[in-house]
């Protein structure tokens, strides 16, 4: 340390204002020597840390910097302005959550941060989650009214949605209070286009004039502008504003002004003079540097581009298009010259493949060698039509492709525009990004495919809009989208196999069908089912009879959601081989997602037929079997696979779920112990040990497992979603603990019954939720704070306050160890039900019953897959309800209307459905109405926790074996979590109907009671 810096200075305030006057000023080095002054004397210096942390990521030395900014939060935990360049610091160095955390943490200590709510947002937007991301922006919006930051982004993200009636909702929304906002008129303009609300469009795309990415400024001509009256025996002056593509293509509306007036100026640039002259020899044109407007030039001005204000108000007024722009004939002969053709060679194909010199040119453009499948279609000569140098690019496609592309160095498309025109004039197609090469193509009516972005105003011009193939401005052109923002790979595909058929169909002898399942193979092997599904889709419609080809369409179109279209691919390839096993098992996989179990297992028996020990179909069907309630034969299935596949982990898994769902549970854990120990599929394995242990009753070793799960890619939340250490098995005394919810409602209310001891046990407890239970946790958890489990976190879940995290396995593990640990003298309901509403609904429901006793039922589920095991049958449920004294009211959520209507049928005056109670809207009216109950027959679901919390005499009809889930245990008459349930099993054939009957004699005891 230098000698100076040694001595104590006399006011380390004035020196922390110089270092940080330095540091505003860029003098790095004067501001590190007066921060490093101030650490020697008070290490413990928030601000002084905060502000070198920041200097040191400033210049390249991150990994010192960002962990003295975080000791700089740590001293002082409210302390917004350095959490966002925390937040400013991990987002650079691409820990997009970490960031989030850091500006969420900002925003809630500052609400009127505004850049803190942005960055969040675009930190959730690039994890993929742009839900989250526009309801930070919303949260953000609220507390910060007039941030047109924030209201720009959010139409931004709701562009990339492609929900554009929201993002003309947000722009509105965001003129109310920024009137001003010249890029909040722009996102309201695109809305309007996208929708096809044209006049409101152009009046709002006027604006356009104010926003900073614009560089034309409108001319002060002395003329009145044109508003769209008649020009008969008027002259008008036309000037263009934008460049030569815009140009081209707002010029289609050119000759009817030509047409309709007495006399057209048209003003615009040197380069695009004798283009317009001569496109247009009915109008005057003239070079704008070399004119000059007076008052007597003409009666009336407009821009080009305004002239679709009184031309374009709807689609109908769109003329049928036709090519408008005539390229020079010398210009266009001299440069046939340049292509000659090999035999090989039938189609001259230019392409161009990037923009320059425009905000929008990254969005724009893709790299040459991502055009890789379209650049390798047999039967092409490729011709540059790209300005700019793009020599390396061109060289590496040679020299690592082997792709030859002709270019034209004498030809220079910016200074020669006429002479680029010709070139594109001899092109027998173009394909082309959107950059100025599309509109000269399709101006001249040359065949031309656009590869054009997703997002209007990211890449996307308004004037292409949006969910179109064609173009109403060009008849020749074809617009091949992206999908999703930033993806070519789809309209890349497309282009490829367009070009495919194309090529063959021009006479060159190339075998395209065998070419675009080359294509479609290539793309199957990177794991692009969907791109792979587009070639495959080509070669079959091109006549390809392929087995291959129809398997490859098969799986894009599941991939892709299309099942009713992978049934009808699959279909089609059993007439070309009836007796393909890959193909019965592709059909029965198609029929399970679409729900049609009986026709999938028949493919798969007809498969197991004709190979009996193919390892695919053997595990297909026990599923099948075991989803259709043959628990037993599928078992015996699996078994079958595993002998012949000893060393398969997915077999593996299998053999230990049929295991443990009946009910040999030893044999179950050998089988994921071997998994554990073969670090394979750790994370399935061990959250299925955990449940396995879990039912039997070994809670110290089933807890720290089931952790697992929340390492499982389905997981909705993780230790890692809070900025908390997790909990490591001390002693929680004196400690704040967070805990959180990770399932659905039914988990949620399991860990209210342990919420109270971990209340008195710990200093304090704060505990998120879903939205729907905050009101009735808040009412039943008075010694816990409550706040709803979301993201943007609250400001609940972000307190410096708290000490620790722990997940509903952490609480358990420590308040549940052994089944007698939930035995707690004096346990109280865990919830309680508004009572008001309680005694209304229950005064509601007696009134005009023949029976007081009031019987909750709940029957159905719909949970994929086994759900049906979960469920009692229709049959069953009337039989129930008509050999049962007492009123039944529904408490199923999201009834079906012939469950509804046979159950009323069977009931009759004992029988109520209250439609005003609806579980997935108002869970705490829902509560009250389970709580008005005076008992419960329920399904395992969210009822049977709701009624088990509050105290309710409950019937729970659980799965004796597939569907039952851990926390009901195994062999349990009695519900640990709650005393007031009586846990009811199927029989060994899932059926119900010796535990209704004994339910219904339990209530009968009670109603006499009564």
């Amino acid at each position: 340390m230098d000698a100076k810096l040694v001595n104590p200075p006399t006011n380390l305030e004035a020196v922390f204002k110089q270092a940080a006057s330095h540091h505003g000023a860029g003098r790095y080095g004067e501001a590190e020597q007066g921060y490093r002054q101030i650490l020697v004397h008070d290490p413990n210096n928030a601000e002084a840390l905060h502000l070198f942390g920041v200097l040191l990521c400033q210049s390249g030395n991150s990994p010192a910097g960002i962990p003295m900014i975080q000791n700089a939060i740590e001293i002082k935990p409210k302390f917004p302005e350095a959490l966002f360049n925390l937040g400013l610091t991990l987002q650079q160095a691409g820990e997009a959550y970490k960031a989030s955390l850091a500006y969420t943490c900002a925003a809630r200590l500052e609400p009127s941060r505004d850049l803190a709510w942005h960055n969040m947002s675009q930190c959730f937007a690039l994890l993929g989650d742009s839900d989250i991301a526009l309801s930070a922006l919303e949260e953000g919006i609220v507390a910060n009214p007039k941030s047109e930051t924030l209201y720009d982004y959010a139409c931004q993200l709701l562009k990339r949605n492609n929900n554009m009636t929201a993002c003309l909702d947000m722009a509105s929304r965001g003129i109310k209070h920024l009137p001003n906002s010249a890029r909040l008129w722009i996102h309201r303009s695109h809305a309007y286009f996208a929708l096809g609300q044209l006049e409101a469009a152009w009046s709002a795309f006027t604006w356009r004039y104010r926003t900073l990415e614009n560089p034309n400024i409108a001319p002060s001509y002395p003329i009145p502008q044109w508003q769209g009256d008649s020009l008969k025996e008027k002259s008008i002056l036309i000037w263009t504003e934008q460049g030569p593509g815009e140009t081209f293509l707002f010029s289609t509306m050119l000759g009817e002004i030509i047409d309709a007036s007495k006399k057209c100026i048209v003003i615009t640039t040197e380069r695009l003079q004798p283009i317009l002259a001569r496109s247009f020899p009915k109008a005057e044109v003239v070079d704008g540097t070399k004119y000059e407007v007076t008052p007597e030039t003409a009666d009336l001005q407009s821009s080009l581009v305004d002239l679709g204000q009184a031309l374009r108000k709807s689609w109908d007024d769109f003329p049928t298009p036709a090519p408008h722009i005539k390229p020079d004939p010398k210009s266009v002969e001299a440069a046939a010259q340049h292509y000659s053709r090999t035999d090989n060679e039938g189609l001259l194909v230019g392409i161009s493949w990037r923009s320059f010199n425009v905000i929008t040119a990254d969005e724009k453009s893709l790299p040459l060698s991502k055009w890789r499948p379209i650049l390798t279609v047999p039967g092409i000569k490729f011709v540059s039509l790209q300005y700019g140098d793009v020599s390396s690019e061109i060289e590496h496609a040679q020299q690592n492709a082997g792709i030859k592309i002709q270019t034209e160095p004498n030809i220079d498309p910016v200074n020669d525009l006429d002479g680029h025109l010709a070139q594109v004039a001899n092109m027998d197609l173009v394909i082309t990004t959107s950059n100025t090469t599309a509109h000269e193509a399709a101006a001249q009516g040359v065949p031309t495919w656009v590869l054009t972005p997703h997002t209007i105003g990211e890449g996307l011009r308004w004037s292409w809009f949006t969910d179109r193939r064609d173009s109403p401005w060009y008849k020749s052109l074809t617009l091949y989208r992206q999908r999703h923002h930033g993806d070519w790979r789809l309209p890349i595909a497309e282009i490829a196999a367009d070009l495919t058929v194309m090529s063959e169909k021009r006479g060159t002898q190339i075998d395209g069908s065998n070419h675009l399942l080359k294509l479609a193979l290539a793309y199957d092997h990177a794991k692009q089912a969907d791109a792979a599904m587009v070639a495959a889709d080509a070669a079959i419609k091109n006549g390809l009879e392929s087995v291959e080809a129809h398997r490859l369409s098969m799986r894009g179109h599941i991939h892709t959601g299309g099942l009713s279209k992978a049934s009808e691919v699959i279909d089609n390839a059993l007439k070309l081989e009836n007796n393909s096993v890959d193909l019965l098992v592709d059909r029965a996989s198609a029929h399970k997602k679409s729900g049609r179990l009986d026709e999938a297992i028949k493919d798969l028996e007809h498969a197991l037929r004709i190979d009996p020990n193919k390892i695919r179909t053997l595990n297909n069907l026990a599923h099948a079997r075991r989803a259709k309630g043959q628990l037993e034969a599928g078992t015996e299935l699996i078994r079958k696979a595993h002998e012949a596949a000893p060393e398969n982990t997915d077999i593996k898994l299998s053999m230990g779920t049929f295991l443990s769902e009946l009910g040999q549970i030893k044999e179950a854990k050998s089988v994921y112990d071997e998994l554990l120990n073969s670090n394979e599929h750790v994370v399935e394995a061990a959250s299925a040990l955990a449940i396995c242990m879990l039912l039997e009753g070994n809670f110290e070793d089933g807890w720290p497992l089931l952790k697992y799960r929340l390492r499982r890619p389905s997981a909705n939340i993780t230790y890692a979603h809070f900025p908390f250490p997790q909990w490591d098995g001390a002693d929680i005394s004196g400690q704040h603990v967070l805990t959180w919810t990770e399932q659905g409602i039914g988990e949620e209310i399991l860990l209210t019954t342990m919420l109270g001891e971990l209340a008195n046990t710990a200093r304090a407890v704060t505990v998120l939720c879903s939205k729907r239970m905050v009101p009735v946790f808040k009412r039943s958890l008075k010694s816990a704070r409550v706040a709803e489990r979301k993201m943007p976190l609250p400001t609940e879940a972000i307190d410096p306050d708290i000490d620790i995290q722990m997940s509903i396995g952490d609480v358990g593990q420590l308040l549940r160890p052994t089944l007698d640990s939930f035995k707690k003298p004096g346990n109280r309901p865990a919830l309680k039900a508004a009572i008001q509403t309680t005694k209304k609904l229950a005064k509601k429901y007696r009134r005009p019953a023949p029976n007081p006793f009031l019987i909750g039922f709940s029957w159905h589920s719909t949970a994929p897959e086994l759900g049906a095991f979960k469920s009692l049958d229709l049959v069953a449920a009337q039989k129930l309800i008509e050999s049962t004294d007492g009123t039944f009211v529904s408490l199923q959520y999201a009834p079906q209307p012939e469950h509804l209507s046979a159950l009323s049928e069977s009931g009759g005056e004992n029988w109520i459905y209250d439609r005003s109670v609806d579980p997935l809207i108002d869970m705490d009216l829902a509560t009250a109405q389970v709580a008005a109950m005076n008992y419960v027959v329920t399904i395992s679901n969210t009822t049977a926790h709701i009624a088990g919390a509050l105290g309710i005499p409950t019937a729970l009809l659980v799965p004796r074996q597939t569907a039952r889930l851990w926390y009901w245990f195994k062999d349990q008459k009695t519900c640990p979590w709650y005393p007031s349930v009586q846990v009811y099993e199927s029989d060994k054939d899932g059926k119900w109907g010796e535990a209704l009957a004994d339910i219904s004699k339990h209530i009968q005891t009670l109603a006499d009671a009564v």
